[in-house]
């Protein structure tokens, strides 16, 4: 059930319009598969066509490390995936991996990276409200904020805006 349930939330979450149809299979697989995650991470490096499936592969990849607690890696990969996303302009990826960069410097304790991460992501969400996209937005915006008043930093950061 909890495999299913991680396979959703990853189709859900992660993949959007665009993508190769044979990496996102693979990186299905490296995903939710616990002993060939490496296996077919490696098919799916291989299969990469384009920028776009070259930054889902690093969301992916750093998505999995952080599961693994494998934090330092998981910090390179969705550094890598940002850099990738920001280029193609698609905010609401930004957005989850703003989220999992501050979830990862929060499990290191690096709070101010934390925060940070937060606060791009929440100034990420304020824009793409802006533009009427508010399907997704709210809930994230939401998640953004509750994560910096869990800080006495970011509390009176979030204060000060």
């Amino acid at each position: 059930m909890q495999k299913l349930i991680i396979s959703f939330l990853l189709s859900a979450v992660c993949f959007q319009f665009g993508f190769s149809q044979d990496i996102d299979k693979l990186l299905g697989k490296a995903f939710t598969s616990k002993d060939s995650s490496g296996y077919y991470f490696k098919l799916a490096k291989k299969a990469i066509k384009n920028e776009r499936d070259q930054a889902q592969f690093y969301f992916c990849k750093g998505a999995r490390h952080g599961d693994y607690n494998t934090i330092d890696s998981a910090v390179y990969y969705t550094q890598k995936s940002i850099s990738v996303f920001e280029k193609l302009k698609d905010a609401k990826t930004l957005n989850t991996l703003y989220y999992n960069l501050s979830q990862d410097y929060r499990k290191m304790g690096q709070y101010d990276k934390s925060i940070t991460a937060s606060l791009k992501g929440l100034d990420n969400a304020e824009k793409i409200i802006m533009k009427l996209d508010v399907l997704i937005l709210p809930i994230t915006y939401l998640s953004f904020t509750m994560i910096l008043k869990t800080s006495r930093k970011g509390f009176i950061m979030v204060r000060k805006r």
